[in-house]
């Protein structure tokens, strides 16, 4: 899990520079749950044009994104 304020900070200054650029920043937290996963990328995939997926465990499938 990635915690702490530099870690917020950098969210932070991530979406700032996207809402800049005409863009949202969509930040799911799976805990490391699979079915968490799978519900924040069936939501994302039909309304994003980029992702940065960090797959829970060793899960590499994640062609959908």
């Amino acid at each position: 899990m990635r915690t702490g304020p530099f870690f917020a900070d950098v969210v932070r200054g991530v979406e700032d520079v996207a809402y800049e650029a005409g863009y949202s920043l969509f930040l799911c937290n799976t805990d490391e749950d699979p079915v968490k996963e799978a519900t924040y990328i069936e939501l994302a995939v039909p309304r994003t044009s980029g992702r940065h997926p960090d797959p829970v465990g060793a899960r590499t499938d994640l062609t959908r994104c």
